[in-house]
């Protein structure tokens, strides 16, 4: 069901940012409803705060009580595996939040689930140290490098992938050591992203085998079961930064600024 109010006035936004994130919260909610359920949208102006309202509701089984405040961290999801993240709640919510805009959800077990988004019509624009304007895509965007990112995780791996391709990064995937490398092998990275505990060949590996075929390369080593010894072999491979899952998506494109700016 579609209830759009006549009098919604033009969105200053990155019109393919604000779709995926819209598009994203459809899917998750056709998919939590399986064969039969309503999905309702709704989106209304507000005229004394000059924002716009977008609700997207579902009849499915809800969200569970102790869960709910965990939808938007990047490392919570309740889908089965090989439904995969799509856009992903924590991307959806960074998006949301450049714009100057807000996403809330509210949720009761076996009477559905509501996301409200809020816009405002009119953005207030950063400005930049060069004393150019900073829209929310600029903001999103401020790079095209090139980033390998090598994890088995495979959810972990899509939803990082997203975030920062919506930062402006090129980002290829390997589902493993052994694919990294021959990915390496035929591409040049600005930067690698890589979990040490994967099957086949572990990060440790593909480091030590770097050390050959291509030193220097620029790595954030990603990880939450590696030790303390791994990490500082890891170090001793020439890694440039390291992150502890789980993390947040601010701390994760930090990290990858960091070790791209010499690139």
């Amino acid at each position: 069901m579609i209830d759009i109010s006549p009098d919604i006035p033009d969105l200053h936004v990155d019109g393919r940012q604000i779709e995926q994130v819209l598009v994203n919260l459809f899917v998750n909610g056709i998919q939590a409803m399986g064969d039969q359920g309503t999905l309702t949208i709704k989106a209304s102006y507000q005229a004394s705060s000059d924002r716009v309202t977008i609700q997207i509701s579902d009849t499915g089984p809800g969200i569970a009580g102790p869960d709910l405040p965990k939808i938007f961290d990047p490392f919570f999801t309740t889908k089965r595996e090989g439904e995969g993240t799509g856009l992903g709640l924590a991307v959806s919510q960074r998006i949301i939040q450049a714009h100057r805009g807000h996403i809330g959800v509210t949720s009761h077990l076996r009477q559905g689930t509501t996301f409200t988004l809020t816009l405002p019509c009119g953005v207030e624009h950063e400005i930049s140290a060069h004393g150019r304007e900073k829209t929310p895509a600029m903001m999103l965007r401020q790079t095209r490098k090139h980033i390998l990112l090598v994890d088995d995780e495979r959810s972990l791996s899509d939803l990082i992938r997203d975030f920062l391709v919506h930062a402006g990064y090129e980002v290829d995937q390997a589902i493993d050591g052994v694919e990294g490398l021959a990915m390496l092998s035929s591409s040049v990275y600005d930067g690698l992203i890589m979990d040490i505990r994967m099957p086949r060949k572990d990060g440790l590996e593909v480091l030590a085998e770097l050390q050959d075929t291509t030193p220097g390369i620029p790595t954030l080593v990603i990880t939450g079961l590696a030790t303390n010894e791994e990490i500082d072999q890891a170090k001793l491979y020439g890694v440039t930064r390291v992150l502890r899952k789980p993390f947040q998506l601010d701390d994760l494109l930090h990290a990858v600024r960091e070790i791209t700016k010499s690139t």
